[in-house]
């Protein structure tokens, strides 16, 4: 059993908070970010942490025994929060949804130490590091993204481009067209 891995290249896996400050930070959304519990923790793990842990265990692991990788870190949806907003270098409005709001829960601490035993295997990766890496990906993402826009001549970038047979939705907003493309 894994706990909440992290995602290093998307980020897709800190629940809607995460795309939230994201969508804040590029200006998509008001500064306004709608939570459920705050004080629910939970334990992330990041994924390289996590691919680590099942490489070593092809390599070193007991064939038919269960295994439960976990960094044992737990964390208050809240330190989540305010660390993301942090790093994204935003202060929006925090306001609690009464339909994502859930009783106070903790995730299960996993024992890994057959895990540690077996294989040797430890966390490496601090959460709050992953997040940071998460938003610099996202960063270079729309630097690319808007560098692909200028250099096809396009001078704003977002929203969709309606096509005759297709609907595209652009990564980040941004859009670089081929030659032969509609409109170019």
């Amino acid at each position: 059993k894994i706990v909440n891995s992290e995602e290093y290249y998307t980020g897709n896996k800190v629940a809607s908070i995460d795309r939230q400050v994201k969508a804040v930070a590029r200006g998509k959304l008001k500064p306004l970010i709608k939570v459920g519990n705050l004080e629910s923790e939970r334990n992330f793990t990041d994924v390289r942490d996590v691919s680590r842990a099942y490489r070593l265990l092809i390599e070193r692991g007991s064939p038919g025994e269960a295994y439960n990788i976990s960094s044992q870190n737990t964390l208050k949806i809240s330190d989540v929060l305010n660390k993301l907003c942090e790093l994204a270098d935003i202060s929006p409005e925090i306001k609690v949804d009464p339909e994502k709001f859930r009783p106070t829960d903790k995730s299960p601490l996993l024992n890994i130490t057959k895990l540690q035993n077996d294989t040797g295997w430890k966390p490496k990766i601090n959460f709050f590091d992953t997040l940071h890496d998460i938003l610099q990906k996202l960063h270079e993402r729309m630097k690319e993204a808007m560098g692909n826009c200028r250099a096809a001549g396009i001078s704003a970038c977002g929203g969709n481009i309606q096509y005759p047979t297709r609907n595209v939705q652009p990564a980040c907003n941004a859009v670089a067209l081929r030659a032969g493309d509609e409109g170019v």
